[in-house]
């Protein structure tokens, strides 16, 4: 709460973050962390489960788009995981359907990333599909055309709806000139 971002549009209202901060617990066991050569840092949060998460975040999402690049956040997200690494889209699904798991994109404002959850037996074949993923997306054409025309709808429906108006007033008055 102490680093949260308080925004207020005329009116003097303001909008804060409603949640506290909780305690982590503490494990027996510490976080590893490790520093590849390329700068990505790698952190392994080991516990005893049964089930793995693997989550790669970086910068990027709508504040990294300029005018010309509006929406390629948005685009990456859909279609990322739709192929890779020599891969169709239904044999990665497939592949992670036969470990028990499933992948998938996300993105906000300042950040993007793809994330796997699996079964702990399978982790190294499910992060041998992330890599791919991330590594050699495949980004078919009839993917990106059917993407494409879902965020077109998705534009067009916008002005419709009261809460994606003010969602947009207030992001055009936090970030004036922004795509």
């Amino acid at each position: 709460p102490e680093r949260s971002v308080l925004l207020t549009l005329g009116g003097g209202t303001t909008f804060a973050p409603s949640w506290r901060a909780r305690a982590r617990p503490v494990r027996s066991r510490e976080v590893q962390r490790h520093l590849l050569p390329g700068g990505m840092r790698v952190l392994l949060e080991p516990d005893e489960g049964s089930i793995a998460a693997i989550r790669i975040v970086g910068v990027g999402g709508h504040l990294s788009e300029t005018k010309a690049l509006a929406g390629r956040a948005a685009m990456w997200m859909r279609t990322v995981a739709r192929g890779a690494g020599g891969l169709s889209a239904d044999a990665l699904g497939r592949s992670l359907s036969n470990l028990g798991g499933s992948l998938g994109a996300s993105g906000g404002r300042s950040s993007q990333g793809l994330r796997a959850d699996l079964p702990a037996e399978h982790f190294p074949a499910g992060l041998e599909l992330i890599l791919h993923t991330l590594l050699s997306p495949a980004f078919p054409e009839a993917e990106l055309e059917q993407a494409r025309a879902m965020l077109l709808d998705d534009l067009a429906a916008r002005d419709d709806d009261p809460a994606d108006r003010l969602e947009l007033a207030m992001w055009a008055a936090a970030f004036p000139g922004h795509a």
